[in-house]
């Protein structure tokens, strides 16, 4: 298949010239929210690790990023500084609306005491209770200075690569987790803080019985596990990953061709009619 996009080399982005801080968000952005770039997913979640940059730099980057796609009705919101990066939810207003515009979600975000159910108010909400969070740990740290916390122990997952469910032993390393590029945004919302707003997977597209399932049994007795951990319908589930698996390499080579952020952020260009656009369309 020949590539959707092609660039003459000089029109390739100059990397340089974009900043290095600006250069490393939007591959970032490329590897851990091309679902939401291609219009398939409301919303990705990622940690835009910024040690290599200066806060002014990192703040520079986003700020840019944000008023680039702004255009093509993308939203780039800090949610939270931490010590290893910016929590950055990058997300489509529209499409968000219409994931929380069903009486499941609303049920869910009621009980868990949302007040205002709008796109706006909820992505408010959402942030606010995890920088509340973010702050308890921080003063529970601090309060436990003294005594060194036990390194938390790695966790391995069942395997959906195949759709086959197997537990892996305590020193296997799960090559699905590796090669599934969403797998970022479920670790960022299983943290294991009873306080973290894992109402937040509304927001990212996950099924509302998937987010109170794993509200509800706080993370075990899932029934598949890719981009989220499924308590419904898993085949339907490993079906998704699959297709946001097979979305971000697709972008990945095309942001690797050349292929500005732009044009994989414009549902119109070229770069969205690709081998994924019928599941595009399905979603």
């Amino acid at each position: 298949m020949p590539p959707i996009i092609s660039l003459e080399p000089s029109q390739r982005p100059n990397s340089r010239a974009m900043g290095m801080a600006v250069h490393d968000l939007e591959t970032k952005l490329v590897r851990h929210a091309a679902p939401t770039l291609a219009g398939m997913k409301p919303a990705n979640l990622f940690t835009y690790r910024t040690a290599n940059f200066t806060e002014e730099e990192a703040s520079s980057a986003i700020a840019e990023i944000s008023s680039r796609l702004a255009g093509f009705h993308l939203r780039v919101e800090p949610l939270a500084n931490r010590a290893r990066g910016v929590l950055l939810l990058v997300f489509r207003p529209e499409l968000v609306e219409n994931a929380l515009d069903n009486e499941h979600a609303r049920k869910l975000l009621t009980q868990s005491g949302f007040k205002d159910l709008s796109t706006e108010g909820v992505v408010s909400e959402i942030k606010r209770r995890i920088q509340a969070a973010d702050a308890s740990r921080a003063a529970l740290d601090q309060t436990n200075c003294e005594t060194a916390p036990a390194p938390k122990p790695e966790q391995f997952v069942p395997c959906c690569a195949t759709g086959h469910h197997h537990d892996h032993g305590p020193n296997h390393v799960c090559q699905c987790r590796a090669k599934v590029a969403l797998s970022r945004e479920e670790l960022e919302t299983t943290q294991g803080e009873s306080a973290f707003p894992h109402e937040i997977g509304l927001i990212l597209g996950y099924p509302p019985a998937d987010v109170a399932g794993f509200i509800a049994q706080k993370g075990a007795g899932y029934l598949a596990c890719g981009g989220w951990k499924a308590y419904s319908e898993p085949q339907s589930a490993l079906e998704t990953f699959q297709r946001n698996r097979r979305c971000t390499e697709e972008f990945q080579a095309l942001y690797a061709q050349g292929a500005p952020l732009e044009a994989l952020a414009d549902t119109r260009s070229d770069a969205a009619v690709s081998i994924f656009d019928m599941a595009r369309a399905a979603v």
